[in-house]
């Protein structure tokens, strides 16, 4: 099977999933991957909402939130979701921090404008 059939066939699992369990965590989580990895950012944006709905400290959550956001453009939102990911402990999300200040022009450091207040 292809790696694009593949992907559908993981998409159909979850919304399967998803129709039995609507605030699955895992079931949302994946599936937000899953649309980032078919490009369609907005769909992805709404699982990933969901699962913070459901677990707000779901680091990674908002982690792979800010990177859909970086993908659309949209850098304010992309590095709130990063800082915020930071601060429940998810290491990962400093590359993506710094990443999206620089692209937003900022040099400043990345670790201390996230620190918990």
């Amino acid at each position: 099977m292809s790696e694009q059939g593949e992907l559908r066939e993981a998409i159909k699992h979850y919304r399967e999933a998803l129709r039995i369990k609507p605030n699955s965590i895992e079931a949302n989580f994946n599936l937000g991957n899953a649309m980032v990895n078919r490009g369609e950012l907005e769909e992805a944006i709404k699982h990933f909402r969901q699962v913070l709905l459901i677990n707000p400290a779901y680091a990674e959550a908002h982690n792979n939130l800010g990177v859909v956001f970086f993908k659309g453009g949209k850098l304010t939102e992309a590095t709130e979701h990063f800082c915020q990911s930071l601060r429940l402990g998810y290491a990962q999300a400093q590359k993506n921090l710094t990443v999206a200040l620089v692209r937003r022009g900022e040099r400043e450091d990345a670790v201390k404008r996230c620190q918990k207040p």
